[in-house]
């Protein structure tokens, strides 16, 4: 009985004081593989770009952005038209999407107090928003030429639904709040207005920004500058996959295998257009190196942001990830994300799911269980819980597999108590990068940002 007693007190005291069980790396890692080539180009999920250049010119200086908020109360309908008013910065085409930028973003009155229960963080609302359109959404080129000649507010209707707006009542516009949402935290303190050490790509977590932001002022006040992204695709819903115990499992792998690469995909293109804005704003970012972090769902959706800036990026750190993201969502005790798979047999056989799960990550191409061994020659660090069950433990041990057996701090928490202790953890996290990452040196010269203006020539 005593022993029974002794265990949680002795596993809540190793996680009060942060204490975790490190393992080093793989002496192997870094030799295990040669240099791969770049993803074939059909890897990366189309989006469509012939139009972006009509719908950028279209974006409004002054909107106001519709903001969906969590509903304490479902019948409260005051949440519904929630509204904040904004001034476009900067917009233009980036990568492969749409990049907009807002500043002085404020509720109305008598909208203000909600502004608490907002689905995406306030910190980031004054930043940027990237969005990109799946190639095949919308007729070609030469129809809509055609379209906008012969029935221009056809056109117009169909351009703007493009863009999200809509006319609203006294000839203001509203934006719904579709797209990822980023903001650059520049260095701080004695490092303000510097040289900076390196640009972190920070992927967030479903929970906010909360636990993660003791990481990025720590990060900031070294010299870092810290590129925040809302990595969340989880409220999007997908039509539920239907399938038999006995059937091929192939055709609904494929299909679930598109729609997380999609997704997975619209995170990493939002990296790479935020990498490009803040690299051409400030032109003393080129050439530094570039870290790539990622929380809980920004985890799952760093191995492919690494990918897609493969060239630069110089480590890795993943807090609470896993792979084979259909296996995470439909195990997580949180949320699937929005990814249904229906048994029409009432239960999941496991000898079906485990086909099913096979045969998802043979199709899969962005995937952390496809992405991971393409990665091996980066330093990486993984912060992993011993007792999750929102991203169950055993998927982050598949993670550290397919990752090479990098250096990894298991902590004998579960999920929310690994986020719980994370601002603890901001200086060894810190500590880590500073070390991993060798200084590169840029020319003083080139540290003045371009002005805004400037960014559209």
């Amino acid at each position: 009985m005593r022993a029974l007693l002794l265990l949680p007190l002795t596993i809540l005291f190793l996680s009060l004081t942060g204490c975790a069980f490190h393992s080093s790396p793989d002496p192997l890692r870094g030799s295990q593989g040669v240099v791969l080539p770049d993803l074939p180009s059909d890897s990366w999920p189309a989006r469509s770009t012939s139009l972006l250049t009509d719908l950028d010119s279209l974006t409004p200086d002054k909107l106001t952005l519709l903001m969906p908020v969590r509903i304490s109360h479902p019948g409260d309908r005051s949440t519904k038209d929630f509204r904040m008013h904004a001034t476009v910065l900067h917009h233009g085409v980036y990568g492969r999407g749409l990049l907009r930028e807002f500043s002085d973003v404020k509720p109305e009155a008598k909208d203000a107090v909600l502004s608490d229960n907002l689905v995406i963080p306030i910190e980031l609302l004054n930043g940027l928003q990237f969005v990109s359109f799946p190639a095949n959404a919308y007729p070609s080129r030469q129809d809509l030429d055609r379209i906008k000649v012969d029935q221009p507010e056809r056109y117009q209707r169909f351009v703007m639904r493009r863009l999200g707006l809509r006319q609203e009542p006294h000839d203001s516009w509203a934006l719904s709040s579709r797209g990822t949402r980023m903001r650059l935290y520049e260095p701080t303190g004695e490092h303000a207005g510097g040289l900076s050490r390196g640009l972190v790509v920070s992927l967030s977590s479903l929970a906010g920004l909360e636990y993660e932001l003791p990481t990025v002022r720590e990060l900031t006040s070294r010299g870092w500058a810290v590129l925040v992204i809302n990595a969340s695709t989880v409220r999007r819903f997908e039509e539920p996959v239907f399938l038999d115990a006995g059937s091929d499992p192939t055709p609904a792998a494929k299909r679930l295998a598109r729609i997380i690469d999609n997704r997975v995909a619209e995170i990493a293109y939002a990296a790479e257009a935020g990498v490009e804005f803040v690299t051409r704003q400030h032109p003393n970012l080129r050439a530094v190196p570039i870290v790539v972090v990622g929380f809980s769902a920004g985890a799952l959706t760093a191995p492919a942001v690494a990918e897609i800036l493969r060239d630069r990026v110089a480590a890795i750190v993943l807090v609470g990830g896993g792979a084979n993201l259909l296996d995470i969502s439909q195990r997580s005790s949180l949320t699937n994300g929005g990814i249904e798979v229906i048994w029409r047999d009432k239960k999941s056989p496991p000898e079906a799911v485990k086909k099913l799960n096979d045969a998802y990550v043979l199709q899969s191409k962005l995937d952390p269980y496809a992405l991971c061994p393409r990665l091996t020659g980066i330093p990486a660090l993984l912060l992993h819980g011993l007792i999750d069950d929102i991203v169950p433990t055993d998927a982050g041990d598949l993670l550290y597999e397919r990752l090479g057996k990098p250096e990894r701090l298991s902590y004998p928490l579960g999920h929310r108590g690994l986020f719980w202790l994370l601002p603890t953890q901001s200086g060894r996290i810190a500590d880590w990068i500073d070390e991993a990452v060798v200084p590169i040196e840029v020319p003083s010269a080139s540290i003045m940002p371009i002005p805004v203006a400037e960014l559209a020539r």
